[in-house]
Formats: C-alpha cells, sequence, structure tokens
C-alpha cells in the first residue's frame, strides 16, 4: 500500500493513541533510573597532596609521575575535581604527569585570607605551588575559564622558568566582561543548599549545570561544604562566588594583549570563532598563537591529546600551524580510537572553508593553503 492509499484511507479518522501496555522510547529514557552517587577521586587521580606555602595550605590532586608536567587550573566555584575525566583520558594517552590545583577559597585549599581572589594572588599562589614542586620537567598550564586568565597572569609573572607552552579553554576578555552583568542572575537561580550530595548531582546534571554525568559524580562534591544546621545534612556552596565580585573585571582586563604578549607557544580552544575579540582575531591572522574552535566538553580531551603531542589536529583557520611536541603519545596515534576516522563530506568542507574565509577576511587563493584542504585532520563539535 502506498503511502498515498494509506493517507487517504485514514482521512477523517482520530489520531492513533498509544498502544495500552507498551512503553515508548522517549518514556523509557525519561523513566531510566541513573546513578547519583558520588564516585572517588582515587579512580581517576593516583594521590591527593597538601603542599604547605607559609602559611598556606594547597590542595591538589596528581596522575602520573614522569614527563611533562601538566598544571590544571579550574573555573570560579570548582575545584581541581572538574579535571578528573580529563586527567585519566591524558595520561593513558600522553607520557605525562597531571596535577589539579584546588585554588584559594575554592575545594580544600585553606590560606590565611582565602576571600583575596585577586588575580595577582591567585598567580602568585600558581606560582608558589610549582616553585615548592621543584620539577625539572617541562611545565605546560592549562586553565579554564577564571582559571584560564590566572594561567595567564602566572604565566606573564616569569617565575615559572620550566613554563613550555599555556593553553586557554573557553575565556576571551570581551565576551568575559560582557558576561559578567548577568553573574548575579546565573548565581542566584542555583539552589543555596542541598539535602545530600546525591541530590546536588542530580540537579546539576538535569539542569545543565555539568552536563557529564560521571565528571558531576566525582567533582561536585568538591564544590560543596557541609553545614549541618538543626541536626540536618546540609550541603552548601564551597564558596560564595557573589562576594567575590570586586575581583572579576580584574580576571579579566586586559587579559587579550597580556595573553598576545606571552612569548610561549599558546593554544586558545573555543567553543566557535565569533568568541573572537578584535586583539586576538588580529593576533590568530598574525600566527601569534593557535586557535582551535568548535571544540566542546567532553571532546577537548581529543584535540588536547593531539595538540600536547603534535599529532596532525589543526583547524582551517591556521595558515601557517606550528606543531610543538610538548609530551610524546602512549603507542600510536589511532584515528579511528580517537573518532577522527570518518571523513566530513565534501559540502561540509566547502561550508567550512568558506566560512573561516568570510570571518578572517582571507582571499581565494586560501583554498591552495595544504592545511585547509586537509581531509580530516581536525574534528568540530
Amino acid at each position: 500500500m502506498s503511502s498515498m492509499h494509506k493517507k487517504v484511507l485514514t482521512a477523517g479518522l482520530p489520531p492513533r493513541g498509544a498502544i495500552p501496555g507498551r512503553i515508548t522510547t522517549s518514556q523509557r529514557l525519561f523513566n531510566a533510573k541513573k546513578d547519583f552517587s558520588v564516585k572517588s577521586w582515587n579512580g581517576y587521580f593516583d594521590t591527593e597532596e597538601t603542599i604547605e606555602v607559609g602559611s598556606n595550605l594547597f590542595h591538589l590532586y596528581r596522575n602520573g609521575n614522569n614527563g611533562t608536567l601538566i598544571v590544571f587550573l579550574h573555573g570560579g566555584g570548582f575545584s581541581g575535581l572538574s579535571w578528573a575525566l580529563l586527567t585519566k583520558y591524558l595520561v593513558s594517552s600522553v607520557k605525562c604527569q597531571c596535577i589539579a590545583i584546588d585554588l584559594r577559597g575554592h575545594g580544600n585549599t585553606h590560606t590565611t585570607n582565602d576571600d583575596d581572589l585577586s588575580a595577582s594572588t591567585l598567580a602568585s599562589d600558581v606560582c608558589d605551588v610549582i616553585e615548592a614542586l621543584n620539577v625539572d620537567e617541562p611545565v605546560i598550564l592549562i586553565g579554564h575559564s577564571m582559571g584560564g586568565a590566572i594561567a595567564v597572569h602566572a604565566a606573564s609573572t616569569n617565575r615559572i622558568t620550566k613554563l613550555a607552552g599555556l593553553i586557554v579553554l573557553d575565556v576571551v576578555e570581551g565576551t568575559a566582561l560582557e558576561s559578567l552583568a548577568a553573574m548575579h542572575g546565573v548565581l542566584a537561580s542555583r539552589p543555596q543548599m542541598f539535602r545530600s550530595i546525591e541530590k546536588a548531582n542530580e540537579w546539576c546534571t538535569k539542569s545543565g549545570y555539568i552536563r557529564n554525568l560521571e565528571s558531576a559524580r566525582v567533582s561536585m562534591i568538591g564544590q560543596l561544604k557541609s553545614d549541618n544546621k538543626e541536626d540536618l545534612p546540609i550541603y552548601v556552596w564551597r564558596i560564595d562566588l557573589s562576594k567575590t565580585e570586586q575581583y572579576w573585571r580584574g580576571w579579566f582586563t586586559g587579559l587579550s594583549s597580556l595573553f598576545l604578549s606571552i612569548p610561549l607557544p599558546k593554544i586558545l580552544m573555543l567553543a566557535g570563532i565569533n568568541n573572537l575579540d578584535r586583539d586576538l582575531t588580529i593576533g590568530q591572522m598574525q600566527g601569534k598563537f593557535q586557535l582551535q574552535w568548535n571544540c566542546l566538553y567532553p571532546h577537548c580531551q581529543i584535540n588536547l591529546t593531539s595538540l600536547l603531542s603534535g599529532n596532525p589536529l589543526r583547524c582551517f583557520t591556521n595558515k601557517h600551524p606550528q606543531r610543538h611536541n610538548f609530551a610524546a603519545c602512549v603507542g600510536e596515534f589511532d584515528r579511528k580510537k580517537h573518532g577522527l576516522a570518518k571523513e566530513w563530506t565534501r559540502s561540509t568542507r566547502r561550508r567550512t572553508r568558506q566560512s573561516c574565509r568570510s570571518y578572517f577576511g582571507l582571499s581565494h587563493s586560501a583554498q591552495t593553503d595544504p592545511v585547509s584542504r586537509r581531509s580530516c585532520h581536525v574534528t568540530f563539535y
């Protein structure tokens, strides 16, 4: 029976209802019971350590004990546990050692003044911790959001003598400053307390605060502290970000020019090229840093693996990319294993090149660039 014949026969009939007793796929997914219990940090890190610097105790998590030292700096309100999944992935893919620091006022770090979250103080803390570790290996700073800004400030102090590279995730001066006006509304929309860690994990995954359930289960506990009032188990936020407003602009003001002035291999990873401000757009066209765009979690771990090990993951926006081998791969870089085996269609590649050329003002001759003609050496998400 043809679709037209079927349409004529069913015309005027009431809509077909669901078959009694049958559970649809959407209902099955909606009703599926998920596990929101806490996952221990030791499934992702080898050790947790406390570094004493003067009267301050800085808490960090470590995985690996040789190779390039990768120092992870988390965003505002988060903790070192936010890097758990990425750390485990990198150590299994790249010959390196990773540490994830709880910044001042966050996680289990305790200082003489947890309220001082100025850019200079946080950057000094990062330098103090790295100096206390006394490593002989090259150091790579990787920071997300506020942590990305602090990574730039720490690199600009020239105190990290072994610093070999800088990777900044999802932070640009212009867009960061513009979004500060909405921060109070975002913070006010969050629940102020939770009856259990499981309830906190459930809220953050369903609200989109943390999209990856596994990451939420291991990292959410680092953002909360117990506050047992009236003999009831209550968990509240470890840090009240609204009280740090005086430092927000200091984190991001002048960030673009400071980032461009650092004479090191630099990578900026963003959700899209439209997030670039004027200084970064000009700097990127001048080849002052590598731009990796359309890199969204959790897939950025694949891009970081390639960038750290010098594998050919390159954006079409980079006319003359430089490959910096910060660390060696563990075994061969398997394109199929890293989800890169599937080729793009010709029309998809053409639209992407046209988008990049129009945004960056490239001429038609840019098509002759061998990097932009490479079929699928970069993954866009």
